[in-house]
């Protein structure tokens, strides 16, 4: 999740994650003009989505773990059964929730379906774009 906002007198532009954003709006210190997921983020129901002005539009930080190319198949399922056993705790979400992230757990194949997607998707956007490949 990331945002866009001013801060103090002057127009700057930063796009970040909520867990940097959330707690500057709170204290006052910043004003979020929207945020980049495609629909209204559950901790700041009141800040609209980009999406409401330009359709589509739906950029958000996601994290997830990795292991090493031919790490066998039993092992990769162990470290996701135990990943997800931890963060279904109570408390793991309470604090996760807390700081804005929104915890979702998965298979490890649909981690690589959702990698594969990402990558297509910005990839189109930089050839669209016209950027350069390096």
């Amino acid at each position: 999740m990331a945002f866009e906002i001013f801060v103090g007198k002057s127009i700057d532009l930063n796009v970040d994650t909520i867990t940097v954003i959330e707690p500057q709006l709170r204290a006052g210190k910043i004003t979020v003009l929207g945020v980049t997921s495609g629909q209204k983020w559950w901790s700041l129901p009141d800040i609209t989505p980009i999406a409401a002005t330009v359709p589509g539009y739906d950029v958000q930080t996601w994290v997830g773990l990795a292991a090493p190319k031919g790490t066998p198949a039993a092992i990769v399922q162990k470290l996701n059964d135990n990943l997800v056993a931890g963060l279904a705790g109570p408390e793991a979400k309470q604090q996760l929730n807390k700081i804005g992230l929104d915890v979702h757990t998965g298979t490890p194949e649909a981690m690589r379906a959702m990698v594969a997607e990402q990558i297509a998707k910005w990839k189109k956007v930089v050839a669209d774009a016209g950027i350069p490949q390096q």
